[in-house]
């Protein structure tokens, strides 16, 4: 696969990606509501009234996946392109109902069973592949679409079955409680769409101002990145709960801290073990073409290390006083990642790119560490 190509399979992924992980804000809403019991309910309770409300994410991404697919074949004439792009917002739909079964267990600090379903879509999906190419199959980006909808449609119905056996013995909260969680979960919603989208849009503006090829070769940079971005994500499975937990005393509060330093330090390590090694990394995962790839990833592993601050203060300010302020925070990373690509992409190739989205980063964790001491200091310390 060329980078042109590289190009087409990052637009798929990205938009899988979006949908996926802004229905994590359903999760955060569960784990909010059950470790502080508001509004009395139990954790079971709560799952089930979140879990409601991630069906009717999962509509709205039907919706938007015809939208996107229609826009595509009638204003861009790109019937390919607009078919790409919706099986990646549907199947991020439908893997959502299979990650509420791990913000579940991650509530009841399974996380064993948490690492252990965190990589079945991925592993499904090779499976599937690898199924493909033995039957002699030659794969091409629609094949990547269908195995994508395949999978997210079987973990979909897997989860959604458990999800039945595990609420059943349970009822619905009240008008109250379902109308105050549905609050919680636009506010949450909203925010999380706002935070990745500001994480994302690069890779959009990206191929809008420099082509699929260029695309390529900046996505496969990310794509090494994700070697830290998941450790990112495993941190903040960890800490979610004891974000929680950390404004009932000082002492909770101090051991967030520490642990999100810890985390932060392993993450600093893996960066820079994947610099040290990116040119035989890339060399033998995308081939000897992706040589501009080799040249931005310090850039690009920069980046990611400025956001695994932001999301450690995210979670602290989701589980403050103010949780809204996410949205604030989101929109100001989005005005500053827009104006700084605008300035520096247009004509100025990939390595622009890079330091745009690296300069969002910092900009962005200064200004959550910020409001994360302005929110969390009086709190605190009001014992």
């Amino acid at each position: 696969m060329g980078a042109d190509g590289y190009g087409e399979f990052i637009v798929i992924s990205t938009s899988f990606l979006i949908v996926s992980d802004a229905s994590n804000s359903f999760d955060r809403v569960f784990i909010r509501y059950s470790e502080k019991s508001l509004l009395g309910l139990s954790p079971l309770e709560s799952f089930k009234a979140t879990v409601f409300y991630k069906y009717v994410y999962l509509l709205a991404s039907l919706i938007f996946a015809l939208l996107f697919y229609a826009y595509c074949a009638t204003v861009k004439g790109d019937v390919g392109y607009g078919l790409l792009l919706s099986s990646g917002v549907l199947a991020g739909g439908l893997y959502s109902v299979f990650i509420s079964l791990q913000a579940f267990f991650q509530q009841k600090h399974n996380f064993l069973i948490v690492a252990a379903t965190k990589p079945s879509f991925n592993a499904l999906s090779l499976l599937l592949i690898s199924q493909l190419l033995f039957i002699g199959v030659s794969i091409s980006l629609y094949h990547v679409s269908i195995v994508y909808l395949s999978s997210s449609i079987l973990l979909c119905a897997v989860g959604s079955l458990y999800i039945v056996r595990l609420t059943a013995p349970v009822r619905y909260p009240n008008r109250q409680g379902m109308m105050a969680i549905g609050k919680t979960s636009i506010i949450f919603l909203c925010a999380s769409l706002l935070t990745i989208s500001s994480n994302r849009f690069d890779i959009y503006l990206v191929e809008y101002f420099l082509g699929l090829e260029a695309l390529g070769y900046y996505g496969a940079a990310v794509r090494l990145g994700l070697v830290v971005s998941m450790l990112s994500a495993a941190a903040s499975i960890v800490l979610l709960p004891h974000a929680a937990s950390a404004f009932t005393c000082r002492r909770a509060f101090r051991k967030y801290i520490m642990r999100s330093v810890m985390y932060f330090g392993v993450q600093l390590l893996a960066a820079i073990f994947v610099y040290v090694l990116r040119e035989p990394i890339i060399g033998v995962a995308f081939g000897l073409g992706f040589g501009p790839s080799v040249d931005i990833i310090g850039v690009v592993l920069l980046q990611i290390i400025f956001m695994s601050v932001t999301t450690s203060c995210i979670a602290l300010i989701q589980n403050g006083p103010k949780p809204g302020d996410v949205v604030w925070l989101a929109v100001f990373k989005i005005v500053v990642g827009l104006a700084s690509m605008l300035l520096l992409v247009p004509g100025q190739g990939i390595m622009a790119a890079s330091i745009a989205m690296a300069l969002t980063g910092l900009i962005s964790a200064s200004f959550s560490v910020l409001l994360t001491v302005r929110r969390t200091y009086p709190v605190v310390n009001n014992e």
